[in-house]
């Protein structure tokens, strides 16, 4: 099976998602991530002085994202994938073709941008819980 995880910016949830996905997750699924309003697509994670606590709340979980690319979510992307995860905060924009589709579930999860590394260890261990219980 094929996971997408999607968030924003492809900077903070779904780079938790995919991360802890991959340690903790079933290691026959493909798992990949992807965001619906990428400022910064081709970077790396660590190229983004945003992403500092994202990096540092990863590595205390033993994983290390600051080489992982941010990428634009597409409707290939969309469309090759079995299983679409969605992380949604209250007024952040969705693709149509996302919006009644079947294999879409919504995650409701705060966005960690701009917020301390407390807080981004907060968000990090609701998705680690959500990916290892609901997935």
């Amino acid at each position: 099976m094929k996971i997408l995880f999607v968030c924003r910016g492809n900077i903070g949830r779904s780079q938790f998602a995919e991360a802890l996905y991959k340690k903790y997750g079933n290691p026959n699924n493909q798992v990949s991530s992807a965001g619906t309003t990428v400022s910064f697509p081709g970077q790396t994670i660590k190229e983004i002085p945003l992403a500092k606590n994202v990096i540092d709340s990863m590595a205390e979980e033993g994983i290390d994202v600051s080489q992982n690319y941010i990428k634009p979510l597409n409707q290939e992307l969309f469309d090759e994938a079995d299983r679409v995860v969605l992380f949604t905060a209250d007024g952040e924009p969705i693709p149509d073709y996302m919006k009644n589709s079947d294999k879409v579930t919504c995650w409701s999860v705060p966005n960690p941008k701009g917020t301390d590394l407390e807080t981004h260890r907060k968000i990090r261990d609701q998705i680690k819980q959500l990916t290892t219980s609901s997935l």
